[in-house]
């Protein structure tokens, strides 16, 4: 990749796991990019491979958390680009779960109070770490509410909370995940 005056973003390799203007922060690293590249590649065809129906939201988070490693290995040593881009692929997956969730219209059990935990969830979630989701999103709606019985309420959550993780990762393993021409 490389910059032209007028602050255009070329790139001699495809490069799809961000978006053009981010990766104009990164734009001196292409030898790195065309392995992250590789690697994503990759885990794309290896993930597809894998069962997606039935999957719980512990399972799909274990997957993205796997692509960050393959990430971290693409980019041999150099930690302040491995770094980079796992960052800025996060706070896109993170942005795309709050969209989605937004835009949750169906009637739901608390659909506020679920809405606000999942929201609360994924602003906070770190897709490079080992995640908990149930436990986490129980947690979450322990903290907001005073019932006893929460149990339907987080069934609810997780339910919700899988399908948001689910289109997440389905748009990952597109050709084109930030595409929203």
């Amino acid at each position: 990749m490389y910059s032209n005056d007028d602050n255009h973003v070329s790139m001699r390799v495809w490069f799809s796991l961000l978006p053009e203007e981010d990766l104009r922060t990164i734009k001196d690293n292409e030898v790195y990019l065309e392995k992250i590249n590789n690697a994503f590649d990759e885990w794309k065809a290896m993930m597809r491979a894998k069962p997606f129906m039935g999957t719980r939201i512990g399972v799909i988070f274990d997957r993205i958390r796997m692509l960050m490693i393959n990430i971290g290995i693409a980019s041999e040593q150099n930690r302040r680009v491995a770094e980079a881009v796992q960052e800025m692929l996060s706070k896109r997956l993170k942005q795309s779960a709050i969209d989605i969730i937004n835009g949750i219209t169906r009637e739901i059990i608390e659909k506020k109070l679920v809405k606000e935990v999942l929201i609360e969830f994924y602003r906070s979630v770190k897709f490079t770490r080992d995640n908990d989701p149930e436990y986490e999103i129980e947690e979450l709606i322990r903290k907001r509410t005073n019932r006893d019985d929460i149990d339907p309420i987080v069934d609810v959550a997780i339910k919700e909370g899988t399908n948001v993780i689910k289109r997440v990762y389905m748009r990952l393993l597109s050709p084109n995940p930030w595409n929203d021409a």
